[in-house]
């Protein structure tokens, strides 16, 4: 993969090279993380780096705004991020700051017009904003700050007696967060500053995981496990930002003026259907790719493994029946690239059971659009009714909602993807028992784990490096087959569909993969 020279950087405090690091960094260890700052928001200061993260705001862009970010982290250690508000009044760059307060440990209005900030402190002042808010003197900073470690670290022992929670608790303690910046050396004597390149990962913490609306700051350390995925396969630099409001409209305002200073955005973690609204509404007003992960990449990934699940079981997309439960964001973006891709036969099941084109109770405008291009056939009842002679389970949904009677009554060579998490809808053991062909989940420690990292640092590589200003469905199909290709016709099995989570072989092939459907 190219390298590419940067004055600034996101770089992981915890080196991630295996699936136990892997699972204390992101899922499923730290979802215990997350619950620990759910209950009390607080320890987000002790958990996640934002504790020696501080905004580094402008009103314009400017030339030098990368290297003033370098020379903080150079001089006093701190963690500071540009971002560029243009255009935006007094009264929106304080909004702005109310609303990422989950994000940060403080702000530092840098390249904000003196009358601006006055305006701006003074509304901080009426709305008791708690956190400190610095003009330009950034040197004065560091008796405020603690100074992160320089180093990057090992992951705690797989021998240790805690259990994988507990351990990824003990990290995320021990390492303040497991993101951090990195500035060049030769920062100071680069003449022309190389676009940096920067992309955010934006939750509002309405859906982190599969533990619901706990909360921006619950959401953060999920955000940062997800920069240290994006640097360490794809060498994109990625931002956390937690925001506060979970007001779809504020959403969208606030992500439309934080935008000049990225190159990219990913959607993290926000409840449907708000976020198909809101991945509409800024596709539709910014130039910069906007990629919602929990649909987008996890379609993908899915994509990838039924690719290869078609070519064990030796059937063809456009004759075989496909179930998928949940009409979430996952279920809904995963059942249109299938479509895409061929499938002729897919029904989506919620918890009132089958959607179709008549149905009334529990259906939105999104389910609507759903009933309208699947379940050719109509076919009503709960998911026990139609998973009869289902070629494949597809469960976006909720663990435990899939017995083995309901695999028992699936065709032959059935394929199972159980991708609830931490919970699947069952188990491996269980549905292989009950005779599934091929089974899938999203957990780390089980074969065949469709994991999202195996689509989204690829697949904003080849944006970046292309150009591009969206994400097309042929961009995600041409990943899916690069994913796909990675298994050769002599490894593959019912029990190794698709590559591994940290195989580096994916992010450049899916990266290749995106800028040639780019052109």
């Amino acid at each position: 993969m190219e390298k590419h020279q940067k004055i600034w950087e996101i770089i992981p405090k915890v080196a991630v090279n295996d699936s136990y690091s892997l699972s204390l960094v992101y899922t499923p260890g730290v979802g215990r993380v997350s619950l620990e700052i759910a209950e009390n928001p607080e320890k987000s200061f002790e958990l996640t780096n934002r504790a020696n993260s501080i905004a580094l705001i402008f009103d314009n862009p400017e030339e030098n705004m990368f290297k003033k970010a370098a020379f903080l982290n150079k001089t006093s250690g701190i963690d500071a991020y540009p971002l560029v508000l243009s255009n935006c009044s007094p009264e929106d760059i304080a909004k702005i700051i109310i609303n990422l307060e989950p994000t940060f440990g403080g702000f530092i209005l840098s390249g904000v017009q003196e009358e601006k900030k006055l305006k701006i402190t003074e509304i901080l002042n009426k709305e008791n904003f708690s956190l400190p808010v610095y003009d330009d003197n950034i040197l004065k900073l560091s008796n405020d700050f603690w100074i992160a470690s320089s180093s990057t670290s090992s992951p705690p022992r797989n021998d240790s007696p805690l259990s994988l929670e507990e351990k990824s608790v003990e990290l995320h303690r021990k390492e303040k967060g497991v993101i951090k910046t990195f500035c060049n050396p030769d920062a100071e004597n680069i003449t022309d500053e190389i676009k940096t390149d920067i992309i955010a990962i934006i939750s509002d913490g309405s859906a982190v995981l599969g533990l619901g609306n706990i909360g921006a700051e619950a959401a953060l350390p999920v955000m940062e496990g997800k920069s240290v995925l994006f640097k360490t396969l794809g060498d994109v630099n990625a931002m956390p930002v937690c925001l506060k409001t979970q007001d779809t409209d504020e959403l969208i305002d606030i992500i439309t003026k934080i935008s000049p200073v990225l190159s990219g955005i990913n959607l993290e973690d926000i409840s449907a259907p708000r976020c198909f609204e809101i991945e509409k509404a800024l596709i539709e007003k910014l130039d910069i790719p906007v990629f919602h992960d929990d649909q987008h990449g996890t379609a993908v990934v899915v994509l990838a493994g039924f690719i290869n699940a078609l070519k064990l079981t030796g059937k063809k997309a456009e004759d075989i029946k496909v179930v998928v439960n949940g009409a979430g964001a996952g279920a809904i973006a995963v059942s249109k690239l299938l479509i895409s891709y061929g499938v002729e036969n897919i029904i989506l099941c919620d918890r009132t059971g089958a959607i179709y084109k008549s149905r009334t109770e529990g259906m939105n405008f999104f389910k609507q659009e759903m009933a309208n291009i699947t379940n050719p056939n109509q076919e009503k009842g709960q998911l026990s009714d139609v998973i009869e002679n289902a070629d494949f389970f597809i469960g976006l949904s909720a663990g435990n909602v899939v017995s083995s009677e309901m695999v028992k009554s699936m065709a032959n060579k059935s394929v199972v993807f159980a991708l609830a998490n931490p919970v699947p809808e069952i188990m491996p053991d269980e549905a292989l028992k009950a005779g599934a062909f091929i089974v899938a989940t999203g957990r780390s420690d089980y074969k065949n784990q469709v994991n999202n990292s195996l689509a989204f640092p690829g697949i904003f590589r080849g944006v970046l490096d292309s150009g591009a200003k969206k994400i097309t469905e042929e961009m995600k199909i041409s990943a899916s087959c690069a994913i796909a290709n990675l298994v050769g016709v002599d490894d593959l099995n019912p029990e190794y569909i698709i590559p591994h989570a940290l195989d580096l072989r994916v992010a450049p092939a899916v990266a290749k993969a995106v800028k040639e459907a780019v052109k």
